[in-house]
């Protein structure tokens, strides 16, 4: 059994197909699939699919470059993620590789507090998104960790071992998608190497980043079990060892048990 921690299958390219969709993924033991949510808007439709179809799960949550509503969200968030649905908050984080077209870094960091303020008070994991932001995001993160409720998960890791050490020192998860499949991302078979198995999970970010033998094409959640695959080769541990570790931790931070 597989579980696709982190999809997008609210995006208009599975409008036309996505019991299609489902049907594939549950064929090759993706079993559960979290649906990520960007914008209060796009959460509300994150719901929906989870209301409909038994093997999704939500997140709600505002992308650092996502539209707000005027006024505090956080009371429409709260309601949102008290869904029974709901699994997490986000997806969330900062994002500093284009911010010049989008948010400014501390428009940015307030959103994201004001996110993960909202995590801790309802006791829920964060899924976190970080581009070219590092520091930033580990310095706001360590605002919550005497909390004692700080957890999550960093979703696409694309950073190095050090970065990696940070992450794990402040209790997250570090989720890779078939990136790790690419001749360009070598260098993150050292980060998998370097992390604990119980803190590892594996996702698609469905549509997008298909693996190698998939360039060019719409991402599904059945894909998941390439990148499991492919970690547990990095990993040098058989795949059925691996792959019920990767379940029970996605189980566990999610609380899907």
């Amino acid at each position: 059994m597989f579980i696709d921690s982190h999809c997008h299958l609210q995006d208009k390219k599975f409008s036309r197909d996505l019991d299609n969709v489902l049907e594939r993924a549950g064929s090759t033991g993706v079993e559960k699939i979290i649906c990520v949510g960007t914008s209060l808007k796009d959460s509300k439709e994150v719901l929906r699919l989870s209301e409909k179809y038994n093997q999704v799960f939500a997140t709600v949550g505002i992308y650092p470059n996502e539209e707000v509503p005027a006024g505090d969200f956080r009371e429409e968030l709260i309601t949102l993620a008290k869904h029974r649905k709901v699994v997490a908050i986000g997806e969330c984080g900062l994002d500093y590789s284009n911010w010049k077209g989008g948010r400014e870094p501390d428009l940015q960091k307030e959103l994201f507090r004001k996110q993960v303020g909202t995590a801790v008070q309802l006791d829920l994991p964060l899924v976190i998104h970080n581009r070219n932001a590092d520091e930033d995001i580990l310095l706001e993160l360590a605002h919550y960790k005497t909390t004692g409720k700080l957890k999550g998960v960093f979703h696409c890791f694309t950073s190095d071992i050090e970065f990696a050490k940070k992450v794990l020192d402040l209790g997250f998860y570090i989720s890779f998608t078939a990136m790790i499949t690419y001749p360009s991302a070598k260098h993150l078979e050292d980060v998998i190497k370097f992390i604990p198995n119980d803190r590892l999970l594996a996702e698609t970010d469905a549509p997008y980043l298909p693996p190698q033998t998939h360039r060019g094409e719409r991402n599904e959640p059945m894909h998941v079990k390439m990148t499991a695959e492919k970690m547990a080769q990095v990993k040098g541990i058989s795949q059925a060892d691996f792959y019920a570790q990767l379940l029970n931790n996605t189980q566990n931070l999610f609380a899907l048990n």
